[in-house]
């Protein structure tokens, strides 16, 4: 069985749409079966904020990574990622 990320959009009873980034699985054929609900990658209202979302994290990985202590978040040097 394969599987890669897929943006899914679900439609509860409230109306309210969600597009999540979601791991889909597919069949020998390669035709997508199902995939993990609540293990979604990424999660936004609409399209527009899914690709928003995207590019904001695209952004976090030119800067630091931060480490939390338990207590504070702290940059670290590239050369101690």
């Amino acid at each position: 069985m394969t599987w890669n990320y897929r943006i899914v959009k679900q439609v509860y009873p409230s109306n309210e749409e969600s597009f999540d980034v979601s791991e889909v699985y597919y069949d020998e054929n390669g035709v997508p079966h199902s995939f993990a609900p609540g293990k979604q990658v990424l999660s936004g209202d609409s399209l527009e904020d899914l690709e928003w979302v995207n590019t904001e994290i695209q952004k976090a990985f030119q800067k630091p990574v931060l480490y939390f202590d338990g207590k504070h978040l702290i940059e670290l040097e590239p050369s101690k990622e």
